[in-house]
């Protein structure tokens, strides 16, 4: 009787996981998005857990699920993942509409890598949306116009300096080299 009892609260504890597994990975066929069937509890990342693919090669497979789709999703163990294939929608999201998604997805812990975790793509919230407020003036098109011929005149004193290299010289002063590309007249 005691087996049996046991045996019944594993099968229910299956159950349970099975069916929470199932309603989590049943979005995307829901709202008719293209996706890879996932794998229960490892989503599309089996492969990867295995060591069969890299995390390159399976965003990648999903990616390339479909040539003409402005989206595709994936799912990251139970996590579902849109993956934007359209520059416009891409645009439309990040520039347009950038104040419906004022959080990003983090990828580092600000514990671990501070410098990394203050990059925009890395901000949520109220952070975020200063952040983004202070740079936007930065970016406007007369500045980026102006950004863009310095950068050329710096990348042509670059290649100047290159040029001047003796062949024969394969070490070279990265740090000197550098400074040469970044000096503004």
């Amino acid at each position: 009787m005691e087996y049996l009892s046991i045996t019944l609260a594993l099968f229910a504890v299956f159950l349970a996981i099975y069916y929470y597994n199932k309603r989590k990975h049943s979005l995307f066929k829901e709202h008719g998005i293209l996706h890879i069937p996932p794998t229960p509890i490892f989503g599309n990342f089996g492969s990867l857990i295995t060591k069969r693919e890299t995390m390159q090669e399976v965003i990648q497979k999903s990616y390339d699920l479909h040539p003409d789709a402005k989206y595709v999703g994936f799912y990251e163990f139970l996590q579902p993942i849109i993956l934007l294939r359209d520059p416009d929608l891409f645009k439309s999201i990040a520039v347009k509409n950038s104040e419906s998604f004022p959080d990003h997805r983090k990828f580092v812990d600000e514990r671990t890598d501070p410098l990394f975790a203050g990059m925009l793509f890395q901000l949520t919230g109220d952070q975020w949306k200063e952040q983004r407020n202070m740079l936007s003036p930065t970016f406007t098109s007369s500045k980026i116009k102006n950004m863009f011929r310095q950068m050329s005149d710096c990348a042509q004193r670059f290649t100047t300096a290159l040029s001047k290299l003796p062949e024969k010289e394969r070490e070279v002063e990265m740090r000197n080299l550098l400074a040469r590309f970044c000096h503004f007249d």
